[in-house]
């Protein structure tokens, strides 16, 4: 089987965070991501390409454990859309827990960090089997471990992180944040 999984978008996120005491937050997230694909084995249903566009919140915890390191937990949850027609329906979600670590190799200015998380994702296909959603309702859950790096500049944060999950997937991801 050989498939074209490119697929470009982009993601806006917006959030706050509250400072429970002097070593812990609480904060969240609301976020939205838009994007193309291009899947040929979308073509057995009829349609090439087509876009997605997803909605998420998230909420988590951190907890200064020394003055260097951070302690770290959060769960999400996202609804799924697609214009593809014959490829997915509207109960395609998703939901996710992570736990993580960050350490502070140059206070301020360069930290490392690294987790663990799990993510289950729910969809339905319809119209027909083909070989990207077949027919029925269908749950995927996976383990996965990621590390990175973040720099900070001024006030725009640059995050490099490497995720490795059990389902042989590696991704690499290159953030940039910043907060006024």
């Amino acid at each position: 089987m050989n498939l074209d999984r490119s697929f470009t978008g982009g993601d806006f996120k917006i959030g706050g965070i509250y400072r429970i005491t002097d070593q812990t937050t609480f904060g969240g997230t609301i976020n939205y991501s838009t994007g193309s694909f291009k899947e040929k084995a979308a073509y057995a249903a009829g349609a090439g390409s087509g876009s997605l566009e997803r909605w998420g919140i998230g909420v988590g915890v951190a907890h200064q454990y020394t003055d260097d390191t951070l302690l770290l937990g959060d769960i999400w949850y996202d609804r799924l859309k697609t214009d593809v027609p014959g490829i997915l329906d509207e109960s395609n979600k998703a939901w996710g827990l992570s736990v993580g670590i960050e350490h502070q190799v140059i206070p301020d200015l360069m930290a490392l960090r690294g987790g663990l998380y799990y993510d289950r994702t729910s969809y339905t296909g319809r119209n027909g089997d083909t070989f990207f959603v077949p027919t029925g309702s269908f749950s995927k859950g996976r383990f996965g471990v990621t590390a990175g790096v973040g720099i900070r500049l001024y006030n725009f944060d640059l995050g490099y992180s490497l995720d490795i999950n059990s389902n042989g997937d590696v991704k690499n991801t290159l953030d940039v944040a910043t907060e006024w």
